[in-house]
């Protein structure tokens, strides 16, 4: 007997992609077994079959009815790889400027994608990050192979807010400082820099200062890499030029270049001791230290200090002098502003039309006038008045005698009408300095009594007063042992006008000493050697006060 066999129907993808299910299915008129090359054993199942696809196979699948008749046939079942779909980026936090393109390291071809906010092109994988919102996206990259098998990748990245800077002005004053506003926190690895720093200096605040003329980027880079950046222009502090002195009520100009000078404005820190005008143009108004200022188109501000001055007038006392005499007037100007500094220029007039040609011999008595000038050239306002007086010269005197007792009181009158007085030499007086002193001495005296008046004219007055009559005292005995007491020998003289000689001699009559002068006497010495103890003859001439002649002789003993 022969039977046929059985019947079976098998289905199955024929190509599915790697890591994907295959399933077969089959109906048959019996029992359902299966087996491939792996498989030495036939496997029974229900009809469907379903398999991981991990390489390209041939199944066999075998229906075998109930008179053991079989009928096997066989499924091949190809399996395609699974494409590579990897992309990289080569920062995961991106700072929201410029472009990104994410590169493929897989398959070609693919689409990208991801979440609202980020401008991604599907395509090419470029990011416009400047039209991109800051945030965390997730960019996913698919692709297909020929077979149909698809395959993604994913990535995470941050698009950074950049940092957004402000400057009240992108022109900066050398010297001058300003802070640079900035949208990111400072701090944790953000930093300033400036790519001159010579001409624009920035700190870690982002405080930037300029340095010199010139132009610098400025620029903050925050802690992600993110940066910003300004260009400052630094510019030159203008330049003023002109005197550092005004005079009161004068005026000077201070000058700047005319670029400038176009621009800017004067203006005056001190307006009650300088004003300024919209030229330069300063004036003096009262004595002092001033401040001027000049700001330029860009708010450049250069500062000139300037002194105010004047010269205070200060009025010389009364000329006076004694003809015929000449008066300096440049002394009581020196005597009021002192020795240096000062220029004075003498005038006739007080309108100074006409100048005086010889100030240093005025011999006429009058109201002269002198211009003030300090070191500066400032002037007085209106000159000096000088009056100068010349007195008449007065007439020496010789005044009445005077007679009193010896050794008593008696006041002696000088001249009236004078400033100061002096009387030479000043023995026997109380005072040599009062018009009217007292006299009490010993001795006849002639006194020189010089005075001045408040002209200053000075004379000079003769007066003699007499004592006593005239005489002369010779000792009669001396000891010339250098004790101090009575060392010389010589005569002793009152009223005396002079001596004509007064000689010693020895026993045998040798002359030991002579001398015609009052006050110089013989110290007991002869020929340089010390003259014998012993007794001595001197002989004398002089003449008194009013001429009488006096002669005398004598012995005198030298004692050891």
């Amino acid at each position: 007997m022969v039977n046929p066999k059985p019947t079976i129907q098998v289905t199955a993808n024929q190509q599915v992609c790697e890591g994907l299910p295959v399933v077969i299915q089959a109906v048959g008129q019996g029992d359902l077994f299966w087996s491939d090359s792996t498989v030495s054993n036939l496997q029974s199942f229900n009809g469907t079959l379903v398999f991981s696809a991990l390489r390209s196979k041939t199944y066999f699948i075998t229906c075998r009815d109930g008179k053991g008749c079989e009928n096997t046939q066989p499924v091949s079942v190809q399996v395609a790889p699974t494409p590579d779909a990897g992309i990289q980026l080569d920062r995961d936090e991106i700072c929201a400027e410029g472009i990104a393109t994410i590169r493929v390291s897989g398959l070609s071809g693919g689409v990208f994608s991801s979440s609202a906010g980020l401008a991604l092109n599907a395509g090419t994988g470029r990011i416009d990050l400047a039209a991109s919102q800051p945030g965390a996206y997730s960019v996913t990259y698919t692709v297909s192979n020929g077979a149909g098998c698809q395959a993604q990748s994913s990535k995470s990245l941050w698009v950074r807010e950049r940092p957004l800077l402000s400057l009240n002005d992108l022109i900066l004053c050398r010297g001058n400082a300003q802070s640079i506003t900035t949208t990111a926190a400072l701090g944790g690895g953000a930093f300033w820099e400036s790519n001159q720093a010579d001409i624009a200096e920035v700190d870690n605040q982002g405080t930037i200062t300029g340095k010199k003329a010139g132009q610098s980027v400025v620029r903050f880079t925050n802690r992600f890499g993110c940066s910003a950046g300004l260009t400052v222009t630094v510019k030159d502090l203008p330049q003023i030029t002109g005197r550092r002195v005004v005079c009161k009520n004068d005026s000077i100009q201070l000058l700047i270049g005319a670029a400038a000078a176009a621009t800017g404005q004067f203006s005056s820190l001190t307006p009650g001791i300088v004003g300024v005008g919209s030229q330069g143009w300063i004036r003096g108004i009262r004595e002092g230290n001033a401040m001027i200022t000049y700001r330029d188109l860009f708010g450049c501000v250069a500062t000139h200090p300037l002194i105010v001055d004047a010269v205070q007038e200060r009025i010389p006392g009364p000329v006076v002098g004694c003809e015929p005499n000449t008066i300096r007037l440049d002394q009581p100007m020196q005597a009021a502003y002192g020795n240096s500094g000062f220029t004075f220029t003498f005038w006739k007039d007080k309108q100074q039309t006409s100048i005086l040609s010889n100030p240093l011999r005025i011999a006429a008595s009058g109201t002269y006038y002198v211009q003030v000038m300090n070191g500066n050239g400032c002037r007085l306002d209106q000159p000096v008045e000088l009056r100068v007086t010349l007195a008449k010269a007065l007439q020496p005197r010789r005044l009445d005698t005077v007679k009193t007792q010896n050794n008593t009181p008696i006041q002696l009158r000088g001249r009236p009408n004078g400033k100061s007085y002096l009387w030479s030499p000043a023995a026997g007086l109380n005072s040599a300095n009062l018009q009217n002193p007292w006299f009490n001495y010993n001795k006849n005296m002639e006194y020189q009594v010089t005075l001045q008046t408040d002209s200053g004219c000075v004379v000079t007055d003769t007066v003699f007063v007499k004592a006593v009559d005239a005489n002369v005292f010779v000792p009669s005995a001396f000891t010339p042992n250098r004790d101090g007491l009575n060392d010389k020998f010589m005569p002793v003289c009152y009223s005396i006008k002079q001596i004509n000689y007064f000689t010693v001699y020895n026993r045998w009559g040798e002359m030991v000493f002579t001398t015609n002068a009052i006050g110089k006497g013989w110290d007991g010495t002869s020929k340089g050697s010390a003259a014998e103890s012993g007794t001595y003859v001197w002989m004398l001439e002089a003449v008194g006060l009013e001429g009488q002649i006096f002669r005398q002789k004598g012995t005198v003993v030298l004692i050891r």
